[in-house]
């Protein structure tokens, strides 16, 4: 193409965001910043996920939502690819669900 047109990406503290992207793992990178309010769940297709410190705090194979290196909400697997697990896709919308 003759011009590239940049785009303008919403990276915000939510509710709604989107996946803008997987790391080598299978990690879906949201667009959402984090951290999360305390007991705060990712909701993203079918799946809630529990937004937590660390992937400790899940059994092998269950899935989690946590603040990556860059700050912005990341969707995971304990030893696993969220990407495969939960059959996520770039684009696909996320919504920050916090407690009453």
């Amino acid at each position: 193409p003759e011009a590239l047109v940049r785009l303008p990406l919403a990276l915000g503290p939510g509710p709604e965001g989107e996946i803008l992207t997987f790391d080598r793992f299978g990690n879906a990178i949201t667009t959402l910043k984090g951290p999360p309010p305390p007991g705060a769940r990712l909701s993203v297709g079918e799946h809630r996920l529990p937004c937590l410190s660390t992937f400790a705090d899940v059994a092998p194979g269950e899935p989690l939502c946590y603040t990556g290196s860059a700050g912005l909400l990341e969707l995971a697997v304990r030893d696993g690819s969220a990407r495969e697990v939960l059959r996520l896709r770039t684009g696909l919308r996320v919504r920050l669900l916090t407690p009453a």
